[in-house]
């Protein structure tokens, strides 16, 4: 959910700052709205049963044209997601309900995006805390495909730092976009003919662009480009392209020897890069990804730049709120 200054949603539902928002067992007083997209709204919330505790609070307006609500699936993800090994990745839900106009969830408050602490750094991430960054990520994706669903909208805005004593933990977040990729059996589904473009330009897969289906491939193609986007100073290399066909063209083009370089960057552990992105490129629709075998990869990495986990992440020299 984009950060905005209209609250078009919070205003439709009566919802301003100091509002109560009841559930059958607490009641939420809103602080102030946090993000805002779509159908709906993140306020950030006190409860009565526990005042200083924060939480963050995700509304979503019930529509006619909705049946069966985004956010209703999101809570039924993330409750099976905290019964796997990889769970602490994951926000904590503490109450949900609805009224006559919206359903609500209360979730464990987290801090800033990757994508915010890039701005706020003003340059990259250090090479070893972008490394170790995405191993963590590469786990949440994990257990997000264990789960039998598919992200499909992975970019450093859907990442966020824990706070506290957890500001050194990685959370996915936003399922607004997320497939099943299993039927009621489970088995893989049979792809689709056609589909429409959805998710992000920059970290967009290159199926994608070209209409296929989407697959854990996919993901994994776009957590690369999320590598190279925190950690490469020169950026994705279509990272100034506004055309989509024109953005697919460079995607295909990077993979050429001559261009490669270009987007591994110049790093000591280059070759680990090429060899990552090397295994992601010849995956296909029906394969699974083996993140411990990326993450086997991405240790070696860290090893050739002498980075070891407990080595502080970027971020921890930023104070906790800004």
């Amino acid at each position: 959910m984009q950060y905005c200054d209209e609250d078009d949603i919070a205003k439709s539902l009566g919802l301003a700052n100091n509002s109560v928002i009841t559930s059958q067992s607490s009641n939420y007083k809103i602080i102030k709205l946090l993000g805002e997209g779509g159908f709906g709204a993140v306020f950030l919330v006190s409860s009565s049963s526990k005042e200083n505790v924060k939480y963050a609070l995700k509304v979503e307006k019930k529509t006619a044209k909705r049946k069966d609500p985004k956010l209703q699936m999101e809570v039924s993800i993330l409750e099976n997601l905290k019964k796997s090994e990889k769970s602490e990745h994951f926000t904590e839900i503490v109450d949900k309900g609805k009224t006559s106009t919206y359903y609500f969830v209360v979730m464990e408050l987290v801090g800033k995006s990757l994508a915010d602490i890039k701005d706020k750094l003003g340059k990259v991430f250090t090479l070893g805390c972008g490394i170790r960054t995405m191993m963590q990520c590469a786990d949440a994706i994990s257990a997000f495909h264990a789960l039998g669903f598919i992200h499909r909208d992975l970019k450093p805005g859907n990442f966020c730092v824990g706070t506290l004593d957890k500001r050194r933990n990685i959370y996915l977040l936003d399922f607004g976009m997320a497939r099943k990729f299993l039927n009621d059996k489970g088995e893989i589904k049979r792809p689709r003919r056609q589909v429409n473009f959805k998710g992000t330009l920059k970290f967009a897969p290159i199926r994608l662009h070209q209409g296929n289906e989407y697959s854990r491939k996919d993901d994994a193609e776009s957590w690369f480009y999320m590598l190279e986007d925190l950690v490469n100073k020169r950026g994705l290399p279509w990272k100034k392209i506004g055309d989509m066909n024109l953005i697919r063209i460079s995607k295909e083009d990077s993979r050429k020897p001559e261009n490669l370089q270009r987007l591994i960057g110049d790093f000591p552990c280059k070759a680990e890069f090429e060899k990552v992105l090397s295994y992601i490129d010849k995956l296909d629709y029906v394969h699974s990804v083996d993140f411990a075998y990326i993450n086997s990869i991405m240790e070696e990495a860290a090893k050739v730049i002498q980075n070891t986990p407990e080595d502080p992440y970027d971020w921890e020299s930023l104070p906790e709120e800004w």
